[in-house]
């Protein structure tokens, strides 16, 4: 039985994150129209059975062994990816394939917010992308230019909802650190007690619910 169908958009970067560092380096992503919402358990199923991504572990195995690929799919809502490894791909196969590496980046949308996958030096690693950094940035100037404080560290505070990966918390570090400088500006010195403030906010973590990984099985 094939797990496929991700529960939350923070186990969709888990499950990626978790494949990738065992070879499926490369990755096609593509997104359902939702005017075909019906439809997605079924094209799904086209897909699962098109690239055999429901064998076992032994299959995978065995298939390694002759030097074939092997095959994962994932949904999160509308947003698709199928990975693969290296290997003789399967007679069907006619996806336009990337491998990440290099400026290849797996991109995650989640509302306005933006996502990337990228292999750094063989660590795989997540981080916001450049457009959405620097619309946070954006956001935080703009209300601090305005004295609008408790909408500026409203920014800060979403920052809480995001996975701690290593480079997910530098950014947010470095959003801090943005934020004192434009309260600088704008505002005067922030003071010890809301940069104590800002600090814990973005060491603070907000729980995932208790949700299994997946919740649909082909």
């Amino acid at each position: 039985m094939e797990k496929y169908l991700v529960t939350h958009w923070k186990n969709y970067i888990y499950i990626i994150l978790n494949n990738v560092s065992k070879g499926y380096w490369y990755f096609s992503q593509f997104q359902y129209p939702e005017k075909k919402k019906e439809k997605w358990l079924l094209i799904d199923k086209k897909i699962i059975e098109k690239y055999q991504t429901n064998i076992g572990k032994d299959k995978r195995y065995r298939r390694k062994k002759k030097n074939l690929a092997n095959y994962r799919f994932f949904r999160w809502e509308n947003q698709c990816i199928l990975l693969r490894t290296e290997g003789t791909q399967i007679r069907e196969d006619d996806e336009k394939w990337k491998k990440l590496e290099g400026k290849e980046k797996i991109l995650i949308i989640v509302g306005n917010t933006e996502f990337e996958i990228k292999n750094i030096n063989e660590k795989f690693s997540v981080k916001l992308s450049k457009n959405t950094f620097k619309k946070i940035k954006a956001e935080i100037r703009n209300k601090l230019e305005k004295k609008l404080i408790n909408q500026a560290l409203f920014e800060i505070e979403k920052l809480s909802n995001l996975p701690n990966y290593q480079f997910l918390k530098k950014q947010k570090k470095e959003l801090v650190k943005y934020f004192i400088e434009q309260h600088k500006i704008h505002l005067g010195n922030p003071g010890k007690a809301l940069k104590d403030k800002l600090k814990k906010t973005i060491e603070k973590q907000v729980p995932l619910r208790k949700l299994p990984l997946f919740t649909q099985c082909v």
